[in-house]
């Protein structure tokens, strides 16, 4: 992934979190790719549409965040995820999952902080893939 500008896909099932968001991180240079749910988001990448990064919500009907990241991870492991939220409780036995948590309520410093945070876990898995097997 290449640093400063991203081309992100951003899902959230809140419209006005989403045009909001969006809004952020383009004035950050960001080109953003906007799915209202998680099926949407998924569907983008099934099509083909290359991203460096997935930012979804973790509180989603009918399917979670949590739901999102899995599916990215068994697809297309090597694209990076940052999971939004509100509610850290229950996210510890799960934060290897995901490359990064970006807490509530979001500010232009959170989601910059967020991105840096998912570049730096994705190098350093790629890092231990290409090689970590050690002797």
């Amino acid at each position: 992934m290449r640093s400063g500008r991203v081309k992100i896909l951003l899902i959230d099932d809140d419209a006005a979190v989403l045009e909001v968001v969006s809004l952020m991180l383009a004035s950050e240079g960001h080109a953003v790719l906007a799915a209202g749910s998680g099926r949407e988001g998924l569907a983008r990448l099934e099509s083909g549409e290359a991203v460096d990064l997935v930012l979804t919500d973790l509180a989603m009907p009918h399917m979670t965040g949590w739901d999102v990241v899995r599916a990215v991870k068994t697809s297309w492991p090597a694209t990076p995820v940052g999971l939004i939220t509100g509610t850290p409780e229950h996210l510890a036995e799960q934060r290897e999952v995901v490359d990064a948590l970006i807490m509530k309520p979001l500010t232009l410093e959170s989601l910059r902080q967020g991105i840096r945070q998912v570049e730096a876990s994705a190098a350093a898995r790629r890092e231990s893939r290409e090689g970590g097997a050690g002797p």
